[in-house]
């Protein structure tokens, strides 16, 4: 039988009330995350997609994030503690910061190089052709810090998806709300199910456990003291 999650407190760090609550999925959550972002990986939903789309669609979700500048602004300011002047900022250069990534999708290049053989066993020289290839690690971890929500999941997830990974987004447990509205905009945009999965948990020793489907690789935030003063 499934246990009731335990809940997070989401606290105002101005009026230091309560607006609302997340669910702690603990290491079970986070293990359920990378399973979804793996299958997605594996299946090439969106790996397999020309870079010439993936750009399209992060320009789209630039622009679908810019439409709700002042919803996701307003949330990221009560939530973090910021004016709503800051947090709409912030948010903007957000925008930008995809737009910027978007355009990558078609610049990721590997190096080709005309190599002349020494002749090894042989004894005789050779040319050969070396080159690398660029791909796609895998499943990326994106950890994001508290005092930023949306500009650090911006800056996570954008070369992430530009690169063709699928990716596995923890909110800090004090500002996550702004993250699942992200997803959806990600979501509208485009991109599949599977791709962006958010994960819920406190930062304890109990989640931070590996998980049994490989993560390549992790994007770690500091773990420092918050405070609205």
């Amino acid at each position: 039988m499934n246990q009731p999650a335990t809940m997070i407190p989401i606290i105002d760090p101005v009026s230091e009330e309560q607006i609302g609550a997340i669910a702690d999925g603990g290491a079970a959550a986070v293990d359920a995350a990378v399973v979804r972002a793996r299958e997605s990986f594996d299946a090439g939903l969106w790996r397999g997609k020309t870079p010439s789309d993936r750009a399209k669609i992060l320009w789209k979700a630039a622009d679908i994030l810019e439409s709700r500048a002042e919803e996701i602004g307003a949330i990221d300011s009560r939530n973090v503690g910021k004016t709503l002047r800051q947090s709409r900022n912030v948010l903007l250069a957000s925008v930008e910061q995809l737009r910027y990534y978007s355009g990558w999708c078609t610049k990721i290049y590997g190096k080709s190089a005309d190599m002349k053989s020494p002749g090894g066993i042989t004894g005789q020289a050779q040319d050969l052709l070396g080159y690398t290839l660029k791909e796609p690690v895998g499943v990326a971890g994106a950890i994001i810090p508290w005092n930023g929500p949306t500009i650090n999941a911006i800056i996570k997830l954008g070369p992430a998806l530009t690169a063709g990974c699928s990716v596995v987004l923890k909110p800090a447990e004090e500002t996550p709300l702004s993250a699942p509205l992200i997803a959806q905009v990600f979501a509208e945009a485009g991109v599949p199910d599977g791709v962006i999965n958010l994960s819920t948990a406190m930062a304890t020793p109990s989640a931070r456990r590996s998980p049994p489907i490989p993560m390549s690789t992790r994007s770690p935030s500091p773990d420092r003291p918050r405070s609205a003063r």
